[in-house]
């Protein structure tokens, strides 16, 4: 409403009412009709109704000229239903750290189609960056220069640096709603979070490390519903996407702490969503695209010849026995070499990713 209007309106509102009870619904109901704006949306959506609204950016699609689409998708934290017509602001950020935040449109439903114009190619989008709502969500952005581990305050997830070009801005989001799960779930898969996941980006400066999630299955926090009916840690999967709208596939990772508070940390610093899942069994050849993977000899002693289609696969990562990185190794062709040299002798998992994803694997 900007102060003057509002002051102006609250005004007549005490004068109209003046020596009298009001409700909230009257309340808002005269101020809308004393100003001239329909303030009962707003009303419905964060004052009559109980918990919170949550957004998260799932696509951007340019079309030329400056203009992008953002696909925003709304979900709520113990709400009766979806906002209507919220002011929602989205910051765009580009790859060299700039930001440029569009503001004046609004979002309504589980999701809308937003038009921005940008002044540059957006790596990304944060929606509400300026902390204007009071969201199902905690956020928090960083610039890093060095290796080490990065916190991001109240958000259940961290990072560990093991390389830094240069300076780089890491964004996380921790959304305490339901991630958007597969219906029906993949054979073997039997539940996924039913109350929070995470969001994750970076920007600048080439980072090589992993991303550290905060899993608590202690009574009544925000893990325990995970393992109803019988599952135990042995099942539990690491789930990642790129973006929302593509398929949840289960990443490596390694777990320390506690069984009932724990970290699970990734083995590459994959941006998009993440979430817990409980499945049968360890993670399988069936959960990647078919991509042609061969590798010889076997056993290796100084060098290992990787044979894939380049086109489908960028990127080949080494794990050992408990999903710790080893090495990580661009693939340039189809036929690509990589030293094993000062690497122990023992079992060893080859991982390969297409922009980020899982594609292949082989033992």
């Amino acid at each position: 409403m900007g102060d003057s209007l509002f002051f102006g309106s609250l005004a007549r509102l005490l004068d109209h009412f003046a020596f009298q009870n009001v409700n909230s619904h009257d309340f808002f109901a005269y101020l809308s009709q004393v100003s001239g704006m329909n303030l009962m949306d707003f009303y419905e959506d964060w004052v009559h109704q109980p918990g919170f609204l949550d957004f998260d950016v799932e696509r951007i699609q340019g079309h030329g000229c400056g203009i992008y689409s953002v696909k925003v998708r709304q979900k709520g934290y113990g709400t009766n239903h979806s906002g209507t017509n919220v002011p929602l602001d989205i910051t765009l950020v580009s790859q060299d750290m700039d930001t440029y935040t569009f503001e004046g449109q609004t979002v309504s439903g589980d999701t809308s189609e937003l038009m921005v114009l940008s002044p540059f190619e957006p790596a990304f989008a944060i929606p509400d960056y300026h902390g204007k709502l009071n969201k199902a969500t905690i956020d928090a952005t960083r610039q890093v220069a060095a290796v080490g581990d990065v916190t991001f305050t109240n958000t259940g997830c961290g990072a560990h640096l093991g390389d830094v070009a240069d300076t780089a801005m890491m964004y996380v989001a921790h959304h305490y709603v339901a991630p958007t799960a597969p219906d029906p779930l993949p054979d073997g898969y039997y539940r996924f979070s039913t109350t929070h996941y995470w969001t994750v980006n970076y920007v600048g400066g080439g980072l090589d490390g992993a991303w550290k999630f905060q899993m608590r299955r202690g009574a009544n926090q925000l893990d325990a519903d995970l393992f109803d009916g019988g599952f135990d840690l042995d099942d539990l999967k690491l789930m990642y996407r790129p973006d929302g709208q593509s398929a949840w596939v289960s990443v490596p990772f390694t777990r320390t702490g506690s069984p009932y508070n724990a970290v699970l940390t990734t083995n590459e610093l994959q941006t998009g969503q993440y979430c817990f899942a409980v499945a049968d069994g360890p993670v399988s050849v069936g959960d990647f695209s078919p991509v042609r993977l061969h590798v010889y000899p076997v056993p290796a002693t100084g060098t290992l010849t990787l044979r894939t289609d380049a086109a489908r696969a960028d990127k080949a990562v080494i794990l050992d026995s408990v999903g710790r990185k080893v090495r990580s190794v661009r693939i340039s062709g189809d036929v690509q070499e990589i030293s094993v040299k000062n690497i122990p002798s023992g079992n060893y998992v080859l991982v390969l990713y297409q922009n980020g994803t899982p594609v292949a694997r082989t033992v």
